[in-house]
C-alpha cells in the first residue's frame, strides 16, 4: 500500500521551520492526503494544523519515497510530496 503525505519546508528570514515530535525527533510539517484532496490543499491544511502558522506555497520541490513499518508491524510504502513555503505576513 502507498501512503501519500504532503507538506514541506517553511522559510522565513533565512530560517526554516522544524517540529519536535513526542519522540524528540525533529520533522518537517506534513500529513496524509485525505479523500479527493490535491497535494497542494493537503499540504496547506497540514502545515497549518501541525504548526498553527499560515504560509503560502512558493514552489514544488519534489518528493521522497521510502519504506515504513507501523507500530502494529504493517509495512507500507510512503511518499512525501515537498513544497517550499513562505510565511503569510
Amino acid at each position: 500500500m502507498l501512503e501519500v503525505s504532503a507538506g514541506g519546508v517553511v522559510i522565513h528570514n533565512g530560517e526554516f521551520l522544524l517540529l519536535k515530535k513526542f519522540s524528540n525527533e525533529w520533522v518537517l510539517p506534513k500529513g496524509r492526503l485525505e479523500n479527493n484532496e490535491t497535494k497542494e490543499i493537503a499540504a496547506i491544511r497540514e502545515v497549518q494544523e501541525e504548526s498553527g502558522i499560515k504560509a503560502r506555497i512558493i514552489k514544488y520541490l519534489g518528493f521522497v519515497k521510502y519504506d515504513y513499518q507501523h507500530n502494529d508491524g504493517e509495512k507500507v510504502k510512503k511518499q512525501f510530496i515537498i513544497f517550499i513555503w513562505s510565511l503569510k505576513i
